[in-house]
């Protein structure tokens, strides 16, 4: 019969489980985060190409806009930040529709 002896006690697997563990949650936050950022990144670009075809009047605003315009040299972008800049679209779109009832 052969015995195997192990180094680690069981406190150190159980240790070594969690760290396991909380390494698989945060990996699994970033990739949610990365998921959720495309999708507001896509939703903003579906949003402008929506504008640019229906209101190109509008479009040419968008960049003089100080709400479009970030305010720092290199903007860290996250997702409050692109939700923000979602948002403000929106209101954007929906003000000059409410001004100029396009039908």
């Amino acid at each position: 019969m052969v015995k195997y002896f192990c180094k680690f006690s069981y406190n150190d697997i159980h240790h070594f489980l969690l760290l396991y563990l909380k390494l698989i949650l945060v990996y699994s936050f970033k990739i949610d985060t990365m998921k959720t950022l495309l999708d507001i990144e896509n939703q903003i670009i579906r949003l402008t190409l929506s504008i640019e075809v229906n209101y190109p009047e509008l479009y040419t605003t968008l960049d003089e806009n100080p709400i479009t315009i970030p305010s720092k040299a290199h903007p860290d972008m996250n997702i409050k930040i692109m939700e923000d800049y979602l948002e403000s679209l929106k209101q954007i779109l929906k003000q000059y529709i409410k001004t100029h009832n396009k039908k």
